[in-house]
């Protein structure tokens, strides 16, 4: 993980308007047929990624 100031200093590099159109085409595809493939693969929190979550029932 890098240090909390080069993370800082990268966000800093970001267009804000940028980022947020990016989340949006993310979310529209996450919505999509194809998103919910991409779920399976992608895990989006750590409930995923240690087999707690269950996506049907969104825990």
């Amino acid at each position: 993980m890098p240090p909390h100031d080069t993370i800082q200093r990268v966000m800093g590099m970001v267009s804000s308007e940028a980022l947020q159109q990016l989340y949006v085409k993310w979310q529209e595809l996450l919505d999509s047929g194809e998103g919910e493939a991409l779920k399976k693969i992608v895990c989006i929190d750590g409930k995923t990624m240690k087999g707690i979550g269950n996506c049907e029932t969104n825990i």
